[in-house]
Protein backbone atom coordinates (compact mmCIF):
# COMPACT_ATOMS: atom_id res chain seq x y z
CA UNK A 1 0.00 0.00 0.00
CA UNK A 2 2.66 2.64 1.16
CA UNK A 3 4.74 2.13 -2.38
CA UNK A 4 1.78 3.89 -3.75
CA UNK A 5 3.38 6.98 -2.19
CA UNK A 6 6.89 7.00 -3.87
CA UNK A 7 8.30 6.34 -7.29
CA UNK A 8 9.60 2.47 -8.28
CA UNK A 9 13.22 4.18 -8.15
CA UNK A 10 12.73 5.14 -4.32
CA UNK A 11 11.08 2.54 -3.60
CA UNK A 12 14.18 0.18 -4.28
CA UNK A 13 16.78 2.60 -3.85
CA UNK A 14 16.02 5.47 -1.82
CA UNK A 15 16.09 8.81 -3.15
CA UNK A 16 20.06 9.09 -2.83
CA UNK A 17 21.66 5.77 -4.56
CA UNK A 18 20.77 5.50 -7.57
CA UNK A 19 21.03 2.20 -10.41
CA UNK A 20 23.98 2.08 -12.19
CA UNK A 21 25.76 4.54 -10.34
CA UNK A 22 28.97 4.01 -8.85
CA UNK A 23 29.34 5.30 -5.10
CA UNK A 24 32.27 5.14 -2.13
CA UNK A 25 31.55 2.29 0.50
CA UNK A 26 31.37 5.61 3.08
CA UNK A 27 28.28 6.70 1.57
CA UNK A 28 26.24 3.41 2.10
CA UNK A 29 27.51 3.00 5.43
CA UNK A 30 26.57 6.30 6.59
CA UNK A 31 23.09 6.01 5.06
CA UNK A 32 22.73 2.55 7.24
CA UNK A 33 23.92 4.18 10.38
CA UNK A 34 21.51 7.25 10.03
CA UNK A 35 18.60 4.78 9.12
CA UNK A 36 19.42 2.55 12.53
CA UNK A 37 19.96 5.17 14.91
CA UNK A 38 16.75 7.28 13.66
CA UNK A 39 14.71 4.20 14.04
CA UNK A 40 16.15 3.20 17.45
CA UNK A 41 15.69 6.34 18.36
CA UNK A 42 12.26 6.93 17.34
CA UNK A 43 11.28 3.49 19.01
CA UNK A 44 12.91 4.53 22.39
CA UNK A 45 10.10 6.59 22.30
CA UNK A 46 7.74 4.90 24.44
CA UNK A 47 3.71 5.74 24.28
CA UNK A 48 2.46 4.03 27.48
CA UNK A 49 5.11 4.96 29.31
CA UNK A 50 4.48 8.86 28.49
CA UNK A 51 1.05 8.60 28.41
CA UNK A 52 0.77 7.32 31.54
CA UNK A 53 3.00 9.81 33.46
CA UNK A 54 1.53 12.82 32.14
CA UNK A 55 -2.09 12.09 32.24
CA UNK A 56 -2.00 9.92 35.85
CA UNK A 57 1.25 10.39 37.16
CA UNK A 58 2.02 6.96 37.79
CA UNK A 59 4.47 4.07 36.08
CA UNK A 60 2.85 1.73 33.87
CA UNK A 61 5.68 -0.54 34.34
CA UNK A 62 4.66 -0.83 38.28
CA UNK A 63 0.92 -1.55 37.10
CA UNK A 64 -0.20 -4.88 36.51
CA UNK A 65 2.14 -7.10 34.39
CA UNK A 66 4.58 -4.51 34.43
CA UNK A 67 4.80 -4.59 30.30
CA UNK A 68 4.81 -0.85 28.84
CA UNK A 69 2.33 -1.74 26.31
CA UNK A 70 -1.39 -1.27 25.13
CA UNK A 71 -2.94 -4.22 26.76
CA UNK A 72 -1.14 -3.81 30.20
CA UNK A 73 -2.49 0.07 29.41
CA UNK A 74 -6.19 -1.15 28.75
CA UNK A 75 -6.27 -3.62 31.89
CA UNK A 76 -5.46 -0.65 34.28
CA UNK A 77 -6.71 2.46 32.80
CA UNK A 78 -9.26 1.78 29.93
CA UNK A 79 -9.87 1.35 26.21
CA UNK A 80 -8.88 4.95 25.00
CA UNK A 81 -5.41 5.07 26.65
CA UNK A 82 -4.77 2.00 25.57
CA UNK A 83 -6.08 3.23 21.83
CA UNK A 84 -3.56 6.41 22.09
CA UNK A 85 -0.41 3.69 23.31
CA UNK A 86 -1.15 1.50 20.12
CA UNK A 87 -1.56 4.62 17.45
CA UNK A 88 1.52 6.15 19.00
CA UNK A 89 3.49 2.89 18.82
CA UNK A 90 2.49 2.09 15.24
CA UNK A 91 3.12 5.90 14.43
CA UNK A 92 6.48 5.64 15.54
CA UNK A 93 7.27 2.92 13.41
CA UNK A 94 5.65 4.59 10.00
CA UNK A 95 8.22 7.53 10.40
CA UNK A 96 11.27 4.97 10.47
CA UNK A 97 10.33 3.06 7.73
CA UNK A 98 9.55 6.27 5.60
CA UNK A 99 13.09 7.37 6.49
CA UNK A 100 14.60 4.42 5.70
CA UNK A 101 12.48 4.50 2.35
CA UNK A 102 13.92 7.19 1.57
CA UNK A 103 17.68 6.97 2.52
CA UNK A 104 17.98 3.23 1.06
CA UNK A 105 14.65 1.93 -0.55
CA UNK A 106 12.30 -0.72 0.66
CA UNK A 107 15.77 -2.46 2.55
CA UNK A 108 16.20 0.75 4.52
CA UNK A 109 12.35 0.05 5.27
CA UNK A 110 12.86 -3.04 6.58
CA UNK A 111 16.48 -2.27 8.30
CA UNK A 112 13.99 0.92 10.52
CA UNK A 113 11.29 -1.84 11.17
CA UNK A 114 13.51 -4.03 12.77
CA UNK A 115 15.28 -1.21 15.00
CA UNK A 116 11.89 0.57 15.83
CA UNK A 117 10.72 -2.54 17.10
CA UNK A 118 14.26 -3.60 18.99
CA UNK A 119 14.04 0.30 20.42
CA UNK A 120 10.81 -0.16 21.36
CA UNK A 121 11.38 -3.79 23.48
CA UNK A 122 14.47 -2.63 24.70
CA UNK A 123 14.94 1.78 24.94
CA UNK A 124 18.02 2.62 26.44
CA UNK A 125 16.55 5.77 27.56
CA UNK A 126 13.89 3.44 30.06
CA UNK A 127 16.70 1.66 31.10
CA UNK A 128 15.80 -1.29 28.56
CA UNK A 129 12.64 -2.19 30.09
CA UNK A 130 9.55 -1.86 27.47
CA UNK A 131 6.87 -3.32 25.71
CA UNK A 132 6.26 -6.49 23.41
CA UNK A 133 6.05 -5.26 20.54
CA UNK A 134 2.94 -6.70 19.21
CA UNK A 135 1.89 -3.22 18.12
CA UNK A 136 5.16 -2.01 16.16
CA UNK A 137 5.28 -5.24 14.44
CA UNK A 138 1.92 -4.88 13.24
CA UNK A 139 2.60 -1.44 11.90
CA UNK A 140 5.78 -2.90 9.91
CA UNK A 141 3.83 -5.71 8.73
CA UNK A 142 1.44 -3.38 7.42
CA UNK A 143 3.70 -1.01 6.01
CA UNK A 144 6.05 -3.75 4.06
CA UNK A 145 2.96 -5.02 2.70
CA UNK A 146 -0.99 -4.78 3.74
CA UNK A 147 -2.19 -8.34 2.44
CA UNK A 148 0.22 -10.18 4.71
CA UNK A 149 -1.19 -7.55 7.30
CA UNK A 150 -4.81 -8.62 6.71
CA UNK A 151 -4.26 -12.23 6.51
CA UNK A 152 -2.02 -11.71 9.86
CA UNK A 153 -4.79 -9.56 11.31
CA UNK A 154 -7.39 -12.47 10.64
CA UNK A 155 -5.78 -14.92 12.35
CA UNK A 156 -5.10 -13.23 15.90
CA UNK A 157 -8.94 -11.62 15.70
CA UNK A 158 -9.64 -15.74 15.15
CA UNK A 159 -7.78 -16.96 18.16
CA UNK A 160 -8.66 -14.04 20.73
CA UNK A 161 -11.91 -14.55 19.98
CA UNK A 162 -11.99 -18.16 20.24
CA UNK A 163 -9.48 -18.40 23.14
CA UNK A 164 -9.99 -15.09 24.71
CA UNK A 165 -5.75 -15.36 24.74
CA UNK A 166 -4.23 -12.18 23.50
CA UNK A 167 -0.95 -13.45 24.03
CA UNK A 168 -1.86 -16.65 21.52
CA UNK A 169 -2.93 -14.86 18.83
CA UNK A 170 0.12 -12.55 18.63
CA UNK A 171 2.92 -15.51 19.55
CA UNK A 172 0.63 -17.27 16.29
CA UNK A 173 0.82 -13.94 14.19
CA UNK A 174 4.64 -14.05 14.99
CA UNK A 175 5.21 -17.61 14.63
CA UNK A 176 3.75 -16.98 10.75
CA UNK A 177 4.57 -13.30 10.08
CA UNK A 178 8.17 -14.44 7.76
CA UNK A 179 6.29 -17.29 6.03
CA UNK A 180 3.32 -14.94 5.02
CA UNK A 181 5.41 -12.35 4.15
CA UNK A 182 8.47 -14.06 1.82
CA UNK A 183 5.09 -15.52 -0.07
CA UNK A 184 4.09 -12.02 -0.29
CA UNK A 185 6.97 -10.21 -1.30
CA UNK A 186 7.58 -10.04 -4.90
CA UNK A 187 10.59 -8.13 -5.01
CA UNK A 188 13.21 -10.73 -5.99
CA UNK A 189 16.38 -7.72 -5.26
CA UNK A 190 17.65 -8.82 -1.85
CA UNK A 191 14.33 -11.09 -1.22
CA UNK A 192 16.48 -12.94 1.69
CA UNK A 193 17.34 -10.28 3.35
CA UNK A 194 14.19 -8.66 4.45
CA UNK A 195 13.42 -12.39 5.29
CA UNK A 196 16.19 -12.55 8.00
CA UNK A 197 14.45 -9.16 9.15
CA UNK A 198 11.30 -10.70 9.57
CA UNK A 199 12.60 -14.03 11.28
CA UNK A 200 14.64 -11.23 13.57
CA UNK A 201 11.67 -9.58 14.38
CA UNK A 202 9.29 -12.39 14.67
CA UNK A 203 11.97 -13.96 17.21
CA UNK A 204 12.05 -10.76 19.58
CA UNK A 205 8.05 -10.49 19.39
CA UNK A 206 7.46 -14.20 20.57
CA UNK A 207 10.66 -13.72 23.02
CA UNK A 208 9.31 -11.15 24.54
CA UNK A 209 5.96 -13.75 24.98
CA UNK A 210 7.89 -16.72 26.68
CA UNK A 211 6.07 -15.93 30.16
CA UNK A 212 2.76 -15.88 28.85
CA UNK A 213 3.66 -19.21 26.57
CA UNK A 214 4.66 -20.67 30.01
CA UNK A 215 1.11 -19.44 31.85
CA UNK A 216 -0.95 -20.64 28.77
CA UNK A 217 0.51 -24.34 29.28
CA UNK A 218 0.10 -24.04 32.66
CA UNK A 219 -4.01 -22.43 32.24
CA UNK A 220 -3.23 -19.82 34.32
CA UNK A 221 -2.92 -17.25 31.62
CA UNK A 222 -4.90 -14.28 32.33
CA UNK A 223 -7.72 -14.01 29.38
CA UNK A 224 -9.00 -10.79 27.78
CA UNK A 225 -12.17 -9.02 27.98
CA UNK A 226 -14.16 -5.88 27.22
CA UNK A 227 -14.95 -5.00 31.15
CA UNK A 228 -14.65 -1.84 32.81
CA UNK A 229 -12.95 -2.44 36.27
CA UNK A 230 -13.86 -0.26 39.32
CA UNK A 231 -10.99 2.05 40.27
CA UNK A 232 -9.92 1.79 43.58
CA UNK A 233 -11.39 5.18 44.73
CA UNK A 234 -14.30 4.05 44.08
CA UNK A 235 -13.75 0.49 45.86
CA UNK A 236 -13.04 2.70 48.91
CA UNK A 237 -16.00 4.58 48.70
CA UNK A 238 -18.17 1.98 48.67
CA UNK A 239 -16.24 -0.02 51.88
CA UNK A 240 -16.15 2.80 53.87
CA UNK A 241 -20.22 3.04 53.39
CA UNK A 242 -20.84 -0.57 54.05
CA UNK A 243 -18.31 -0.40 57.17
CA UNK A 244 -20.69 3.07 57.67
CA UNK A 245 -24.09 1.27 57.66
CA UNK A 246 -22.32 -2.14 59.55
CA UNK A 247 -21.50 0.24 62.80
CA UNK A 248 -24.82 1.60 62.30
CA UNK A 249 -26.80 -1.41 62.51
CA UNK A 250 -24.53 -2.82 65.57
CA UNK A 251 -25.18 0.54 67.66
CA UNK A 252 -29.17 0.44 67.06
CA UNK A 253 -30.40 -0.57 70.19
CA UNK A 254 -32.20 -4.19 70.54
CA UNK A 255 -35.88 -4.41 71.34
CA UNK A 256 -34.70 -6.17 74.96
CA UNK A 257 -32.50 -3.23 75.43
CA UNK A 258 -35.31 -0.75 75.45
CA UNK A 259 -37.82 -2.75 77.46
CA UNK A 260 -35.10 -2.92 79.76
CA UNK A 261 -34.28 0.85 80.30
CA UNK A 262 -37.84 1.80 80.14
CA UNK A 263 -38.39 -0.50 83.45
CA UNK A 264 -35.36 0.55 84.80
CA UNK A 265 -36.47 4.12 84.58
CA UNK A 266 -39.83 3.09 86.15
CA UNK A 267 -38.51 1.57 89.08
CA UNK A 268 -35.91 4.73 89.56
CA UNK A 269 -39.03 6.94 89.29
CA UNK A 270 -40.80 5.10 92.05
CA UNK A 271 -37.99 5.18 94.22
CA UNK A 272 -37.68 9.05 93.97
CA UNK A 273 -41.80 9.02 94.68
Amino acid sequence: MFELFFSEQVWLNGLIMRTGTEYSLFLPILLFACVVFVAYMLGSVNTAIILVRLVYHEDIREKGSGNAGMTNVMRNYGFTPALFTLLGDMFKVLISMVTGTLLLGINGAYIAGLFCVLGHIAPAIYKFKGGKGVASTAMFVLYADWKSFLILLAVFVFLVALTKYLSLGSVTGMLMLPLVMFRMDNIVQDKPLRLFITFLIAGLVVYMHRGNIVRIMNKTERKFRFRKTVKKSEENVSLVADEQEENNETSEPSKEELKRKQENRKKSAKKKK
